[in-house]
């Protein structure tokens, strides 16, 4: 597989997509296609589907499926679909990988083995057999402060090396690390950051482009931040990256994913609530996180 070529064809801005539930916390798929109708109207380049803002992990597999099944039909010849098939077990992680296949997703990702360590001759097999299993890009899902795993650079090489495995999300805050990697694939690998608000430090640092959170609820905000930064215009572009931040200041202090997922709902495109065992919102979260929303993307009360 060409993997600059995959840098090229896959740079760009994607949310990592909630999962939308209807009022009894069911999946929706109503919902979640409305989602990504109002994301790819203001300009993201796809979505991450399942991952952790997803609530892949607290999903049955079924639910997984259903929710992939879903956004890869309404991003079909519109958008890239990249779907999380992270699993504690590898033949589960296959399963879904072969699925995302079959349903004509772009990519699948991955974060690496949790709970059991398994060293890194574990994680390199992990990846190998999910690669191995599917003709489509792997994405390397890097969030060690979740994952509790941190790749060294010996292991890097080894799984860059993997034909199918281009590069990775990385989520941390750690750009040093980030930047040392790019330099040892050699600049081939796409790097997409996670940390919503270092969007821009990230892409001064060389990634690609961006996968997150807020990009559900304020995806023009990166959008404009990554068109802003390859014109140039670093001033105006840190000006929109201050600002959005307030906004993710304020939904990480009132009910983190469950506030952010409220917010879309002052946005057009309510998502429901957040899969337990991830606390719901208390009524005083709820109201302050609706009306500062309200007054940060201009919406009447």
């Amino acid at each position: 597989m060409d993997k600059s070529a995959c840098k090229e064809a896959f740079s760009g801005v994607y949310s990592a997509l909630f999962t939308a539930y209807d009022d009894e916390g069911k999946v929706s798929p109503e919902r979640l296609r409305a989602l990504i109708e109002f994301q790819l109207e203001r300009g993201l380049r796809g979505a991450f589907i399942t991952g952790s803002t997803g609530e892949g992990l607290l999903l049955s597999m079924d639910e997984r499926k259903l929710v992939a099944e879903t956004a890869v039909a309404a991003l079909k010849g519109r958008g890239i679909s990249i779907v999380h098939v992270g699993h504690l077990a590898t033949d589960g992680a296959v399963e879904l990988a072969r699925h995302a296949e079959s349903i004509g997703a772009d990519m699948v990702g991955t974060i690496p083995p949790i709970y059991y360590p398994v060293g890194n001759e574990g994680v390199l097999q992990y990846y190998r057999t999910i690669a191995e299993s599917v003709s489509l890009p792997v994405l390397i899902y890097n969030i060690p402060d979740k994952t509790g795993v941190t790749l060294t650079d010996e292991l890097w090489l080894e799984l860059f090396a993997v034909d199918n495995l281009i590069g990775m999300k990385y989520t941390g805050s750690d750009l040093y690390y980030m930047r040392n990697i790019i330099e040892l694939l050699e600049g081939k690998a796409l790097v997409l950051s996670g940390s919503d608000e270092l969007c821009l430090p990230a892409l001064t640092m060389g990634a690609d482009g961006s996968i997150g959170t807020t990009q559900n609820i304020a995806p023009e905000w990166f959008v404009k931040i990554r068109e802003l930064f390859l014109t140039g215009d670093i001033h105006q572009a840190r000006e929109l990256q201050y600002e959005v931040n307030r906004l993710i200041k304020y939904w990480l202090a009132h009910g983190r994913l469950a506030g952010c997922k409220a917010t879309a709902a002052v946005r057009g495109v309510p998502v429901g609530g957040v899969r337990a065992p991830l606390p719901p919102l208390t009524e005083e979260e709820g109201a302050a996180m609706t009306e500062f929303a309200r007054e940060f993307f201009g919406v009447p009360g």
